[in-house]
């Protein structure tokens, strides 16, 4: 009898052992970050460049950025470029905080000016290219370029509409005083339609 509850009495506390381990190794807090793109579960959803655009942008709004101080978030593989103007240098630096606090952020690039009432010729390039993206047409070959205010705009896209769209686009942004459109139609094939 006493070898029975022995063994009765072992394999119970095996099981608890077993239980207890089991939750532990569970209980252990998740150390490494996600990582850029994620993972579809639930303690590492998948976090896009577009997510995080997204989250650093509605961060930023009304803190850092105004309408007279706007400020271009690109994202590209996790990695953050701010552009634009903000009021003074604490600005600067919450924008660096505020965006680097976002989930999925490797590093960020502040090229944030303090003050001055006109656009850079790079913040320019950031402000075009960023209206260009939310466009519905394929942009991707397209490059952007300025000078003293001046845009050119270079590259291939796949209609004549989407060339003269891009164009006005551009010279809606503010700062830009003329726009050279270079822009070359192509068919799907590359030929060129021009």
């Amino acid at each position: 009898m006493n070898t029975r509850i022995y063994r009765n009495l072992r394999c119970l506390m095996t099981g608890i052992l077993l239980v207890i381990t089991i939750g532990a190794a569970y209980a252990q807090p998740n150390s490494a970050p996600c990582p850029v793109g994620g993972y579809p579960t639930v303690s590492c959803p998948i976090i896009t460049d577009e997510v995080i655009q997204a989250n650093i942008s509605s961060r930023l709004l009304g803190s850092v950025t105004t309408s007279a101080t706007p400020v271009c978030v690109a994202v590209s593989d996790g990695v953050v470029t701010l552009v634009g103007q903000v009021a003074d240098p604490r600005s600067k630096e919450l924008a660096t905080f505020l965006a680097s606090s976002v989930r999925g952020v490797v590093r960020v690039n502040n090229l944030l000016v303090i003050g001055g009432p006109t656009a850079t010729d790079v913040q320019l390039v950031g402000m075009v290219k960023n209206q260009i993206s939310r466009q519905t047409f394929d942009t991707s070959q397209v490059r952007v370029y300025a000078n003293s205010g001046v845009i050119e705009l270079q590259g291939m896209v796949n209609s004549e509409l989407a060339r003269t769209v891009i164009g006005a686009v551009a010279s809606d942004v503010v700062g830009v005083t003329a726009v050279h459109n270079n822009l070359i139609v192509s068919d799907v094939a590359g030929n060129n339609l021009s």
